[in-house]
């Protein structure tokens, strides 16, 4: 019986087996002469949601490259006679059972690799959904019995984990995990769950959960636990029973992470030597195709052409690397996949070498085909195979090409020695049939010669001509993106690839080669990370061979020179600078640049609104570059400079770090120090900080290089002052000590020069960051002494401002106002008006601080007078800035956010980064305080990103403090605590005792609000000496209010009540309304059992009275609560409820958890007192559900296991259970 063909290609052996939609058999590709799988759709799923995820399956085992995964071919779309099959490798050998069964010694071995393939399969974002041990194949290397490997062969279910939208029931029921058959969201650890099931079967040689009814299975998987393994096979060490139970945990969330863990876990028992060693290169052939953007619409556009109307004939041209293979390639799966015939075939050597492959199968299509239009071709097809005669054979090899009704794709095509085979298929366009795409292998000057042969007779000039470019940038990125996936994509690993590369995906691909085996590159527990090694790494471009060969090959010797030259431009360059270098003529210049660009050795693009010429990859130009002749370099170097120099002086916008590259290469000190400040100037605007001391550096360099001694120590003086000040607008202040140091060692200890006194007023300013004041004050008093001697009295005026600013810190009031009024009285005398301002502004800081607001107001008000007639912006903000403190201090929120607004937006026209983060933080405290915290959050999470982005590390502290206490309001406690974690840290980094002080009493809060009351008394133990020591009311008045939550909670009442007296007072004595609103608030409700009413009912009106008085709106949840306690208290239902319930809306609206949840429960409370249980069931039915949203957000199990045990929670809980059951009884 004659064997079945398949597709004109496929002979069929016998069938392999048979699933839920699909069959497969062992099949000979006669094509290649080789055994494979052919996997069918069955007939009935033909047209319908199947045949597509069928087609996904084959899409993702052809992307995929890895050892341990089957390999996918080639889709053949249905025809007359088979419904849509696809072919992949054959995979013999038993299954992962069978082979334990025999093989058991092997079971480390086995499931590590098991755990490789999930590792790799989930770094490419793939969820399997449907792991168990049929999927899973034994086989062996040739003469290797010891190590065998397991091949992964079905991916049928598996799905992307960003795709993932909606929960679908789906995999083999045995294995399949709770979260799936509960129909909800389901991500990687789905699989894991599945592998659990695995390990199981293998260790106990049966299922976790058995049952001959779907349901009742699905029943014991979802609400009973499995028996433990050790149970069944008392041989399972308590370890691995653990890991096997951690993996079979129904809660997702509480599951075993990852494949890496259950890795390590069995490589940890075999010998490190045996361990399959980790491949990398299946990441890099696994990537996603990242399509060119410029061609590949119309190469798609070609293919999809109806009935081949276009008739074509393409050459497909570009640089070595650039992607030629890789887009034949994905046209012919997307040939295959739309039901397109279509060849691919690899070409080798001339014609003679490669038509007899290519005839053969086309033969073997021909003969097997049911097609009329293929079957007339076979005598061709066979005169093309026999014909002995070379040029004869290639004409009607031409015309087999042209006449038949397919797509060809011919990949590496030698132009040069089968140029005849183009030219021919050109001259058969009323026999053509076809389309033919053909890749051209890169030859020296290619563009050109196939320009020149496209245009060399009427005939050629109907071929298209595509030449590929590389990726642009964001493509690129995408491609990295692919390669590694989950590796954090920085700015200067982006850079390193696209100067290696210019987004050449071929470069690309060896740029991250490097990287791995460099050791830049690692795979850690599951991941790709990056590491820090001191390995060097060796030239961008030195190691791409081809592709400099290719580059070498197409230069003639004035074109290599051209390129050496417009190399000392950089990477970048326009046109007349090149004319000017070079000293040639404008023709000349341009015919070369129109070569070089038409070869892909260079790219134009426009750079602002100049058109400008890149060396492609940029690498190129440092490779031209270092084989410049070192003579040469300085006389081009210099020649740039004053070309440059010359047209900023006609206005032409020249960037100063362009001009001080060049004198810095040609050994021009005076001129390279000029412009490397300029440039380091130009990028303090944007906190740039390698750019900044890269250019610093050479500055001072260049100081060091100049002749006259005196003008040498006086210019090293002045760089170290500017990138010491920029160490400290970082918070990096040890390095600007250093700085500092090292300027005052250049000159003599009792020099009285004026760049020593400057040092020393920024050594003042830097110890006051440092809130070490004493320091501080030794150093301005230094300055002080030295501008009083040089009689410099403007100076002398800033140094009484900063003396006083110190006295301000150390928080002696009075003598601060001495100082600073004296700064301000020579300010006026001088008719210094920006530095009157100045002080004006510091005054009206240390009256806030004395908390005189009105002065403080006034002050901020002559200020901002000053600075607007000035038309200073950054002053201006400045002012507004801290007015809108002023007003968010004393309790005007809403002038407060206008005020705060305002200085934001100047500062964002000003481009003023480091102050957009002063008014992001004060935003952030300023919309907590009003109990806005989603917004609160929005501001400080910005400015967070901004202080990081420039590296203003000093208000990090309080920023992160901003993000806890709003945290801690929407009881996000897990998130709060981490948040103060990261504030602590950042405070104690800077010496920010202040900040310090405040989050270990948020930390101590937080903590009493998990009911850990012993951990908060040890946190306020260690604020009370900072507390002690800075002397500042609000935080004082903070740190009594947590110190009377923490007594309350130990039931220690009459302390508690100390603690909120004291509070009281001295908020009271302040002036601060609000403090003094919540802790009278706090105390009123404490006592409310033992006190008289009477007077408690006159206490509630002052509270009332005193909440007029200021924005307090945030306040009027604990207020309502305070009311609705009393009412209740003193049997006033009606009104209990008219407060509470307005109270506990206004608590859901500002997601103001904790409170909801207990007015949640003073409501059930007082309904169940006037007898409506079902009313009070509604109520305590909220506050639970409160509760355990609440509970479920708490990630740390430390803080689980006492959140709960709370009095008013478990009070909350069985008063609820109590009615539930009360309510049920009656129903029943």
């Amino acid at each position: 019986m004659a064997k079945r063909i398949f597709f004109a290609r496929y002979q069929e052996e016998q069938p392999l087996g048979e699933g839920g939609i699909g069959r497969v058999f062992k099949v000979l590709d006669l094509w290649e002469n080789r055994e494979k799988a052919l996997k069918f759709l069955k007939p009935e799923f033909k047209s319908t949601p199947v045949e597509d995820a069928f087609r996904q399956e084959f899409s993702l085992l052809s992307r995929i490259k890895h050892p341990n995964i089957v390999a996918g071919y080639d889709y053949q779309s249905r025809d007359n006679l088979h419904a849509p099959a696809y072919s992949l490798e054959l995979v013999g050998g038993p299954s992962l059972v069978e082979f334990h069964k025999s093989r058991p010694e092997q079971f480390d071995r086995l499931v590590y690799q098991v755990c490789q393939i999930l590792e790799f399969i989930h770094l490419q974002g793939i969820v399997h959904c449907d792991l168990k041990p049929d999927n899973f194949k034994i086989i062996y290397g040739q003469g290797d019995s010891n190590s065998p490997t397991v091949k992964l062969l079905d991916f049928g279910l598996a799905e992307s984990a960003e795709l993932i939208k909606e929960s679908k029931i789906k995999g083999t029921l045995d294995y399949m995990a709770p979260e799936i058959l509960r129909s909800e969201p389901y991500n990687f650890t789905a699989d894991l769950y599945s592998l659990g099931v695995i390990l199981y079967e293998l260790t106990t040689g049966q299922l976790p959960f058995r049952a001959d009814d779907p349901a009742v299975l699905i029943s014991r998987v979802l609400e009973h636990e499995p028996i433990p393994p050790g149970s069944i096979n008392d041989r399972i060490p308590q370890e691995l029973e653990d890991l096997i139970l951690g993996l079979l945990v129904k809660n997702p969330h509480r599951r075993t992470a990852s494949a890496s863990l259950v890795k390590e876990f069995f490589a940890a028992g075999m010998d490190p030597a045996s361990l399959p060693a980790f491949q990398w290169r299946p990441f890099l052939e696994s990537a996603s195709f990242v399509p060119p953007a410029t061609v590949w619409p119309e190469l798609r556009g070609l293919v999809r052409t109806p009935s081949f109307q276009a008739k074509k004939v393409a050459l497909l041209c570009g640089v070595p690397g650039v992607g030629k293979s890789r887009v034949l390639k994905e046209l012919k799966s997307v040939c295959q996949t739309e039901g397109i015939p279509v060849i691919y075939y690899r070409l080798s050597g001339p014609l003679a070498e490669w038509w007899d492959g290519l005839g053969q199968r086309l033969l073997f299509l021909c003969t097997n085909s049911s097609d009329p239009e293929m079957q007339s071709s076979i005598k061709t097809v066979e005169r093309a195979l026999s014909c002995q005669n070379a040029e004869e054979k290639i004409k009607i090899a031409a015309q087999v090409l042209s006449e038949l009704p397919l797509v060809f794709l011919l990949d590496g095509l030698n132009f040069q020695g089968d140029s005849v085979l183009v030219r021919c298929l050109s001259e058969n366009q009323a026999i053509q049939k076809s389309l033919v795409i053909v890749a051209v292998s890169p030859f020296a000057q290619q563009c050109t010669l196939l320009e020149k042969f496209i245009h060399s007779h009427p005939a050629t000039e109907r071929i298209e001509f595509i030449q590929l470019q590389p990726l642009d940038l964001e493509k690129a990125k995408c491609l990295v993106q692919e390669c590694v996936p989950q590796v954090r994509l920085t700015p200067g690993l982006l850079a390193g690839i696209w100067n290696s590369s210019g987004g050449n995906p071929g470069l690309i691909l060896e740029g991250l080669q490097r990287l791995w085996h460099t050791g830049k590159l690692v795979f850690d527990q599951g991941q790709i990370k990056r590491a820090k090694t001191r390995k060097p790494s060796p030239h961008p471009i030195a190691e791409a061979e081809q592709y400099l060969r290719f580059v070498e090959g197409c230069l003639n010797p004035a074109q290599k020179e051209f390129l050496q030259q417009i190399s000392v431009l950089g990477q970048k360059f326009d046109l007349l600078a090149a004319v000017h270098l070079v000293e040639a003529n404008l023709d000349q210049s341009y015919e070369h640049l129109r070569y070089l660009l038409k070869e892909g050795i260079l790219c134009a693009e426009v750079w602002g609104d100049v058109p400008v010429y890149c060396f492609s990859p940029p690498a190129l130009q440092q490779y031209f570059y270092q084989n410049l002749p070192f003579r040469q370099k300085d006389d081009l170097h210099l020649r740039a400079a004053l070309y440059y120099e010359n047209q900023q002086e006609q206005g032409n916008s020249i960037s100063p770090d362009i001009l001080a590259g060049h004198f810095l290469n040609c050994h021009q000190p005076e001129k390279t120090y000029h412009y490397s400040l300029l440039s380091a100037e130009a990028a303090l605007k944007t906190l740039s900080k390698k750019e900044i001391l890269f250019h610093l550096g050479n500055a001072y360099q260049a100081a060091g290089q100049m002749e006259n001694q005196k003008e040498k120590i006086l210019r090293q003086a002045q760089v170290l002052r500017k990138r010491a000040h920029f160490w400290m607008t970082i918070g990096n202040f040890h390095k600007a000590l250093a700085d500092y140091r090292q300027l005052l060692k250049l000159f003599e200890k009792k020099a009285q020069q004026k760049i020593v006194a400057e040092a020393y007023k920024d050594l003042g300013d830097l110890f006051r960051l440092k809130n070490n004041w004493r320091k501080g004050m030794v150093y301005l008093r230094r300055a002080e002494e030295i501008y009083r001697v040089l009689d410099d009295e403007p100076a002398l005026a800033h140094t009484l401002n900063n003396i006083g600013n110190l006295y301000w810190i150390a928080l002696q009031y009075q003598r601060a106002l001495e100082y600073l009024n004296s700064a301000l009285q020579l300010h006026h005398s001088l008719g210094n008006l920006a530095g009157a301002a100045s002080t004006l502004n510091n005054l009206a800081g240390v009256y806030l601080a004395t908390n005189q607001f009105q002065k403080s107001i006034d002050y901020y008000q002559q200020s901002l007078e000053i600075h607007r007639r000035l038309q200073i912006p950054e002053e201006i903000s400045r002012v507004v800035n801290n007015l809108g403190v002023v007003h968010m201090y004393t309790g005007q929120y809403h002038q407060a956010l206008e005020s705060l607004l305002e200085s934001l937006a100047l500062n964002q026209k000003t481009g003023n980064l480091r102050e957009q983060v002063f008014n992001l933080e004060n935003l952030g405290e300023c919309y907590q305080r009003m109990g806005d915290q989603n917004q609160s959050l929005g501001c400080s999470r910005q400015g967070l990103t901004l202080a990081e982005q420039i590296r203003f590390t000093v208000r990090k502290g309080r920023i992160l403090r901003n993000l806890a206490k709003s945290q801690a309001e929407l009881a996000e406690y897990s998130q709060a605590w981490e948040d103060c974690q990261k504030a602590l840290e950042s405070a104690r980094l800077i010496e920010d005792t202040e900040t310090q002080a405040w989050v270990l009493v948020d930390m101590a809060e937080i903590h009493i609000q998990l009911n850990l009351e012993n951990k908060a008394r040890e946190l306020l133990a260690q604020a009370d000496p900072l507390v002690a020591k800075l002397k500042d009311n609000r935080l004082t008045i903070h740190y009594h209010l947590v110190g009377g939550q923490e007594k309350q909670l130990r039931t220690e009442f009459s302390l508690a009540t100390t603690e909120l007296e004291k509070a009281e007072k001295i908020a009271r004595d302040s002036n601060l309304k609000e403090e003094e609103l919540i802790s009278r608030l706090d105390r009123f409700t404490l006592d409310l059992e033992q006190a008289d009413l009477a007077a408690k009912e006159k206490e509630l009106n002052q509270l009332r009275s005193l909440y007029r008085q200021g924005n307090f709106s945030h306040l009027q949840v604990k207020l309502g609560l305070a009311e609705a306690r009393f009412y209740r208290h003193s049997a006033q239902w009606d009104q209990a409820l008219e407060a509470a319930e307005p109270a506990l809306q206004k608590a859901l609206q500002q997601q103001s958890w904790e409170f909801a949840m207990e007015l949640a429960y003073l409501n059930g409370l007082i309904w169940q007192e006037r007898k409506d249980l079902e009313q009070a069931y509604l109520y305590w039915e909220q506050g639970v559900t409160i509760l355990k949203k609440v509970y479920q957000k708490i990630t740390q199990p430390e803080f689980k296991q006492v959140y709960l045990q709370g009095k008013n929670r478990q009070t909350l809980v069985s008063g609820f259970k109590k009615l539930a059951e009360l309510l049920a009884g009656r129903r029943a």
